[in-house]
């Protein structure tokens, strides 16, 4: 194992990340390796650009989800409303049944009296 690939294996376990990623780095910025912390230095150089990348993307993540909070409150606020007036309509549907009910009763009752009526009438000729 060369010096370098030490370097490179040593750098990936204290910073905690994969020996390919350290490489890819070494790699990518193409510097020449003398010591540990050119590892080191190879690997922040090309880790800082990712980094504003992922804070980027997470500000985005953050956005999405304060868009999501606020449609939530407002698809709640919405899904309320509509059970109120619902309630509301209910409400007043039964009102108006128990008020047909009413009056259908109350004309059952006229209808009974007005048959009692008749049948204390008189018979017509003829019958």
């Amino acid at each position: 194992m060369t010096d370098k690939e030490r370097w490179i294996r040593e750098v990936a376990q204290e910073i905690g990340c994969t020996i390919t990623s350290v490489r890819q780095a070494v790699k990518n910025i193409g510097a020449e390796i003398k010591s540990k912390y050119d590892v080191v230095l190879c690997y922040a150089q090309w880790s800082v650009p990712k980094l504003k990348d992922i804070d980027k993307q997470e500000a985005a993540y953050k956005r999405r989800i304060n868009y999501l909070e606020q449609l939530l409150r407002d698809v709640t606020s919405s899904t309320d409303k509509m059970k109120d007036e619902y309630n509301e309509q209910m409400q007043r549907k039964n009102q108006l049944l128990d008020t047909q009910n009413e009056i259908i009763a109350d004309r059952d009752r006229k209808i009974a009296e007005m048959q009692e009526l008749l049948r204390g009438l008189p018979k017509a000729s003829g019958e």
